[in-house]
């Protein structure tokens, strides 16, 4: 199994813990602060783009770096992300993507109003960790896993 697929089944672990969806949320804040950090030099920040990254907040998830894709509609987003874990308006959920490319990946969603607002998935078969903000189209499928 890939790097990746150990971080979201740590991730999946840590929220059946009482203090498990405050460090989802902290973990997705801190994932769009290093996103805002690694594009501060572009002019033109990308909508899609990829980066090696070391994520884990030890004790809880393993350090290994792990590439990850990144897919952003909008970089307002970015900064509501970390808006809205101050605020505790976002609320995590398990869920399940069907990818446009035919896998399934799965991890846990942001949600705000019922609404997809950040994804930090994985698939079994890619080495990469797929993190979404505001990137969700139509062909998109997602479900809720409870």
């Amino acid at each position: 199994m890939t790097a990746a697929w150990n971080f979201v089944c740590a991730i999946e672990a840590v929220g059946k813990t009482p203090e498990g969806p405050h460090f989802q949320q902290t973990l997705m804040h801190r994932i769009a602060q290093n996103l805002l950090l690694q594009t501060a030099g572009y002019r033109q920040r990308p909508r899609a783009f990829e980066l090696s990254t070391e994520l884990g907040l030890p004790p809880y998830l393993p350090t290994a770096t792990i590439p990850v894709r990144f897919h952003v509609r909008n970089w307002k987003f970015v900064h509501a992300v970390g808006r809205m874990v101050r605020n505790g308006a976002l609320e995590v959920e398990p869920a399940q993507l069907w990818e446009e490319y035919g896998f399934v990946s799965r991890g846990i969603l942001g949600m705000h109003n019922m609404k997809p607002i950040m994804a930090i998935t994985a698939a079994r078969e890619v080495k990469f960790l797929f993190v979404r903000i505001g990137a969700f189209d139509r062909r998109l499928e997602f479900r809720v896993r409870v």
